[in-house]
């Protein structure tokens, strides 16, 4: 328990600080939020579940117990169809079970906490490495996977809290290829659960996505209408070195982004839990929430249902990776916040300054410079 802070939200937490971030990571589901100080100001984007305090819902995974922030899903999904001799639990072990310590490090003007999870039942572990830089405001993520075989989708699962009144908060990324509504809802009405756009829909307007009342919404402004809960995947571009995705949240006064690799995290999926799901424990609670998730996967389906044909992979793009036992597989995001105007209107681009640094493109022809070492992508 020496390696434990005090209770987080309730929940044991590991802790990682400096004069730039403060990070939590629960010892249950591996799930961290962080502040975030940057401009003499200290920003916490993360969401945390209203019902952090509140009994335990038994009939739920811990997921669900525990929700907040930022987690890793491996296998990401939940499954539709039993995988042969395997029953995972909602995003997979990664993200319900505990984290064993590992190590703390400091060097070089860094720290870095280093976890571990066995793959039980099944051949491998992960380890979770959050590395913290002074001087950044900026978490540096990594998930490796190593003596695991097979095929399996995976993926980051930041949760963003949002203003809740509709349509304050921007969300930008670089241009996907195209973009997917589910092919069904992600529940129904008898359930207590109500969706709005269109199930199916193929779309390359973020602007115009089609709804179930045949109209459209833009789904680049949110929350989208109050009563609804929703998922979107935004297909990236492979060729990119690295890919962005932002939320501006000029009411709080901060923008959230995160750079990946394409090649390892190939969609954007976007889940939009706004009130619209009325069973325990969320209660039409959710109000604002928004997972902006960087995954390789089919929806929210597990792993069956991303491995065999479905509506993503019969259009060429991946919708799992390849794991080998001889060779690791890191996932990696690079996760910033930092305190903006209020008439900041979004993120255009970001780009590598330098070794050191990046550079934020804002759409009034802003240029903001922000300490991020982006080699990390290929260390």
């Amino acid at each position: 328990m020496g390696h434990y802070t005090k209770l987080h939200y309730g929940k044991p937490s590991y802790a990682l600080t400096n004069d730039s971030v403060d990070i939590r990571v629960s010892v249950q589901s591996g799930m961290f939020t962080a502040s975030y100080t940057s401009g003499g100001k200290s920003i916490d984007p993360y969401f945390i579940s209203p019902w952090w305090n509140e009994a335990p819902f038994l009939d739920q995974d811990p997921i669900m117990q525990n929700l907040r922030g930022d987690y890793f899903c491996f296998p990401f999904g939940a499954d539709v169809s039993p995988y042969p001799g395997v029953s995972y639990q909602i995003h997979g072990r990664t993200a319900n079970n505990c984290w064993d310590f590992v190590a703390i490090e400091e060097a070089g003007g860094a720290k870095t906490v280093q976890l571990r999870m066995d793959l039980t039942p099944e051949d491998g572990h992960v380890d979770k490495v959050l590395t913290i830089r002074n001087g950044q405001p900026i978490v540096y993520t990594k998930h490796i996977v190593s003596g695991f075989s097979g095929q399996a989708p995976l993926g980051n699962h930041p949760n963003i809290q949002c203003s809740e009144v509709s349509g304050t908060a921007i969300i930008d990324m670089t241009p996907p290829l195209i973009g997917f509504t589910a092919p069904m809802p992600i529940d129904v009405p008898e359930n207590m659960a109500y969706s709005l756009l269109k199930p199916g829909i193929e779309f390359s307007d973020m602007t115009a996505v089609p709804t179930v009342y045949g109209d459209t919404v833009d789904m680049t402004r949110y929350p989208l209408p109050r009563g609804y809960e929703d998922v979107a995947m935004m297909i990236s571009d492979p060729d990119r070195d690295f890919c962005f995705s932002s939320i501006t949240e000029p009411a709080k006064g901060f923008l959230y982004f995160h750079l990946k690799d394409p090649k390892v995290l190939a969609e954007t999926l976007l889940w939009m839990p706004n009130s619209g799901r009325y069973s325990p424990p969320m209660n039409g609670r959710v109000l604002g929430n928004i997972g902006l998730e960087e995954v390789t996967g089919n929806f929210f389906y597990g792993r069956a249902e991303s491995l065999k044909s479905n509506a993503i992979s019969e259009k060429g793009y991946k919708t799992y990776l390849e794991f080998s036992d001889q060779h690791p597989t890191s996932a990696k995001l690079i996760s910033g916040t930092i305190p903006i105007e209020s008439s900041f209107a979004g993120v255009k681009d970001i780009v590598q300054k330098n070794s050191n640094e990046i550079t934020i493109l804002g759409k009034g022809g802003e240029r903001i410079d922000v300490p991020c070492s982006l080699d990390f992508m290929n260390s």
